[in-house]
């Protein structure tokens, strides 16, 4: 494992990436939209010139080719492999063709990160199966199935994590079903009133002087709010949203969703 790489599956806007530089680390960033790689290339030209960052054009799939990517017009975060990701609320989309690796291949060439986040709609669990229980990460963070989340923990637990946080996506704080249970019975305008406050109060809206965008996926590892959950505590957290994200009609809870950190 090497202590200073990072891996930023999923690079999007790049703030993500931006974040990890900051902090002085190197970072591989694997995105499969390649308009979206383009811009990623000039607004990271001098650290990609200096090595700082590698930026690997390629989608994450079971194998190597070229397959269906489905680009989704109204949101690119929601592009995907997966048709029905793309059309997500009634999403207009179009296909191109994305040369795709596998993870494990990435792994080899470019060596065990210290911490990998992955967010890649739908393919996050293709490169839990590829990591090496052995030779891992010191941290990883998937963003979680809201019907498949214990899926998401026992293929974790599988890899030898022990540990696990569920953070919202939105506030960087704690996943916590009393509080989205409140926020659904409210309008949208108090809804977003009660994120800003647990943002403030349980969340983390910075570090030092990075400030954390909305939609980014902030803090990791040890910089983490709130205490490190068994895995059965984990699982009972996301049955409590999940339970929730039915009543709601899979729209997502309280208008948040969530990722997964795990710890060895």
């Amino acid at each position: 494992m090497d202590s200073k790489l990072i891996y930023d599956v999923g690079v999007h806007n790049g703030d993500d990436s931006a974040y990890y530089l900051h902090k002085g680390y190197r970072v591989v960033g694997i995105e499969a939209n390649p308009e979206i790689a383009a811009t990623l290339r000039k607004r990271f030209a001098t650290e990609i010139s200096s090595g700082a960052l590698q930026l690997i054009e390629a989608g994450i799939a079971e194998g190597e080719g070229d397959l269906d990517f489905f680009v989704c017009n109204e949101n690119t975060e929601w592009s995907s492999f997966d048709p029905n990701k793309a059309a997500a609320g009634g999403a207009t989309n179009r296909i191109i063709k994305v040369r795709t690796n596998k993870f494990s291949s990435i792994l080899q060439k470019y060596g065990v990160p210290y911490y990998c986040k992955i967010d890649i709609e739908g393919n996050d669990h293709i490169c839990l199966q590829e990591i090496d229980p052995g030779d891992k990460p010191a941290f990883v963070s998937v963003e979680m199935s809201h019907a498949a989340g214990d899926c998401d923990l026992k293929k974790l637990r599988d890899l030898g994590y022990r540990r696990f946080k569920i953070l919202s996506q939105v506030t960087f704080a704690p996943a916590s079903p009393l509080i989205d249970t409140l926020a659904r019975a409210v309008p949208w305008q108090i809804t977003w009133r009660i994120k800003r406050l647990e943002r403030r109060i349980v969340g983390k809206s910075r570090d030092q002087s990075w400030v954390f965008k909305i939609g980014s996926s902030g803090p990791f590892g040890d910089n983490l709010p709130g205490r490190w959950k068994t895995h059965d505590e984990a699982l009972k957290i996301w049955a409590s949203l999940h339970r929730l994200d039915k009543r709601r009609n899979d729209r997502g809870v309280g208008g948040n969703w969530f990722d997964i950190h795990a710890a060895s």
